[in-house]
């Protein structure tokens, strides 16, 4: 998402993105790269002192102890992962529950800002390993699946009881999800399947081929990659399906219920709550 030529960054709001999609409207304003990651260094080395469990004085004598021939500058610029450099999860921090929909989830590019109507996931965790500061990296299975569970109407009816104006950190800890290893996320087919329908309905709408590098690392086709819009929304339903069916264990009376719910969406997208009726019977 680096603006060619300007050295400049995108800076998402939370009206710039919709479910599994990063451009539901275009940046109105930019970021500098320099003054951008000036402005966050101190950010990223509270936290760092916050994974390591360091305090100013530890962190400074682990320093002396790794890093004796250079400068704290110096290696500090070793270590520092911005969370620019990673795909996020992203939600808008704004919502209510009489919205179409209440929960907004969205894959965020790479080398982008955030501001404070959108929330972003942390990429990263940093750690202590082979005698250096490093990160460990929150796998992108793991987002993937996380996307494809916040954005379904299962969630988002649970969410409703909880959200009236702002969504948070806070709520989202209190709703009940899966919480699968990667490694279980991989061997689970329904987990895994989630998480892939999840890249492919986000791959739709990633015209500027924002997110190519998560289709070549899943192997996703382009034939794979709902080609039309009622595809798109058959894919959309069949993962809300799976997801009420197989995880929420709802039976089709409740599920029925539960759409019949959301008013607004049902005026807004008639066809949609049908297909998800039809498909609910086969």
């Amino acid at each position: 998402m680096l603006l060619r030529g300007g050295g400049l960054y995108p800076l998402y709001e939370g009206k710039m993105i919709h479910q599994f999609n990063a451009s539901f409207k275009e940046s109105q304003y930019f970021l500098d790269k320099k003054a951008f990651d000036e402005r966050l260094r101190s950010k990223e080395i509270y936290r760092l002192k916050q994974d390591l469990g360091l305090d100013n004085k530890a962190y400074e004598r682990l320093l002396q102890s790794l890093y004796p021939k250079v400068s704290k500058e110096e290696a500090e610029d070793s270590f520092i992962a911005y969370d620019r450099e990673f795909y996020r999860l992203g939600f808008r921090a704004i919502a209510r529950d009489t919205d179409e929909r209440t929960l907004i989830f969205s894959l965020l590019p790479r080398n982008c800002g955030a501001g404070n109507s959108i929330w972003s996931s942390v990429p990263k965790l940093y750690i202590q390993a082979n005698g250096k500061i490093t990160h460990y990296k929150v796998s992108h299975i793991r987002i993937l699946f996380a996307l494809g569970i916040f954005n379904s109407l299962v969630v988002d009816f649970i969410t409703r009881g909880m959200i009236q104006i702002n969504v948070n950190k806070t709520y989202l800890e209190r709703i009940p999800i899966p919480q699968p290893s990667d490694e279980e996320i991989v061997a689970n087919p329904l987990y895994k399947e989630l998480a892939l329908n999840a890249l492919k309905l986000q791959l739709y709408n990633d015209k500027a081929g924002d997110f190519k590098e998560l289709a070549d690392e899943f192997q996703i086709r382009k034939n794979e990659i709902p080609s039309t819009p009622k595809l798109y929304d058959t894919l959309k339903a069949k993962n809300d399906i799976l997801i009420a069916k197989e995880i929420y264990k709802l039976n089709k009376s409740q599920f029925f219920y539960m759409l019949r719910t959301f008013k607004v969406l049902s005026t807004k997208q008639p066809a949609f709550i049908a297909l998800l009726e039809s498909l609910w019977q086969e």
